[in-house]
C-alpha cells in the first residue's frame, strides 16, 4: 500500500466521520436521513455519469 493511498483512505474516513456527526447533531429522523442519502447518491451518480461522458 502506498503512502498516498493510506492518506486518501484516512481522509475519506475522517470526512465520513465528520458528516455522520454533523447529521447526528441536527437531530433528524431516520426517514429524513435516508432521503438525504438517496439524494446524495443520485447527485454523485449523475455527476459521475456526466463526467464519464465528457471524458470519453
Amino acid at each position: 500500500m502506498t503512502a498516498g493511498l493510506v492518506v486518501m483512505l484516512l481522509s475519506a474516513t475522517a470526512a465520513l466521520f465528520l458528516a455522520v456527526r454533523g447529521l447526528q447533531s441536527r437531530g433528524l429522523s431516520f426517514e429524513n436521513k435516508a432521503v438525504m442519502a438517496v439524494v446524495w447518491i443520485a447527485i454523485i451518480t449523475a455527476l459521475a455519469f456526466i463526467l464519464g461522458r465528457f471524458a470519453a
